[in-house]
């Protein structure tokens, strides 16, 4: 469609979101990259740069095996716990993602300036589980106050 349109940067738009889904994160932050400005506030362009920015953490992370032998060995491996949470929330075990961060933020705030709450807003923003979210939200402004 791209192709037969070059002109509609919506269809890029649909073709980065597309590249992303078939595990071609280079390509669709080429494909982002090169979009307007006005579509660079476009609900699924933001989308899509979370999901690429968590992409980009697990360019050169351990596979998940990995890091629950690095978790299991070492309950305070933040790094593996962070690792893993992301794996998962791409993998689709979202709820288990906020479960990690969550522990992460009860154990150790600070860890490496606040990563956990980082992670966590952007992961509600990739969220389509309107409930899940606000019983996150919840449980992490009752950890922050």
């Amino acid at each position: 469609a791209v192709a037969a349109q070059p002109d509609k940067d919506e269809l890029k738009l649909d073709l980065a979101v597309a590249q992303m889904r078939v595990g071609q994160a280079e390509a669709a932050a080429a494909t982002l990259d090169g979009l307007p400005a006005n579509l660079a506030s476009d609900a699924r362009a933001r989308r899509l740069r979370g999901e690429l920015d968590f992409a980009q953490a697990l360019a050169s992370a351990p596979a998940l095996d990995e890091l629950e032998r690095r978790i299991a060995a070492d309950p305070k491996d933040y790094a593996a716990r962070d690792l893993r949470a992301v794996r998962r929330l791409l993998g689709g075990a979202e709820a288990a993602a906020l479960e990690d961060w969550l522990a992460l933020l009860a154990e150790a705030r600070g860890w490496s300036d606040g990563q956990a709450k980082k992670r966590l807003v952007a992961a509600f923003a990739l969220s389509d589980d309107a409930e899940l979210v606000a019983q996150a939200r919840r449980r992490m402004s009752s950890l922050l106050f």
